[in-house]
């Protein structure tokens, strides 16, 4: 697994979490930028405003990310195909074209969505 390294943690590493209380968008972005370019990863789960954000953040960062669209969210839907299946390809294409390098992956068992965006 190429992603491995990211995930291994040893008695030297020293995890962060940090809470904002602000959406996650490019001004964002801007604002923390020393905080954003020192993530090592992306997680969104069913991030409503923030999903494509952090597609887009991912994509242009190359930085390993785990994406679950929102689907509860039907005004992100895309008129062409207004369903949540339509959103999540839209949102996969669009990451594509800004040079993500994202699969889409089914997960089991899970309540709500079977599949995520990962990089």
């Amino acid at each position: 697994n190429q992603l491995a390294p990211v995930w291994q943690w040893n008695h030297h590493s020293h995890p962060r979490f940090q809470v904002f209380k602000h959406e996650f968008d490019n001004q964002f972005c801007r604002n923390n930028f020393g905080f954003v370019r020192g993530i090592s990863a992306i997680v969104s789960l069913y991030g409503d405003e923030a999903t494509e954000p952090c597609l887009q953040y991912a994509a242009m960062s190359q930085k390993p990310a785990f994406i679950i669209a929102c689907n509860e969210c039907p005004r992100f839907f895309p008129p062409s195909n207004p369903t949540y299946q339509g959103y999540f390809q839209a949102c996969w294409a669009s990451a594509t074209e800004q040079g993500g390098k994202f699969e889409k992956v089914y997960l089991d068992n899970t309540p709500f969505v079977q599949f995520a965006l990962v990089q």
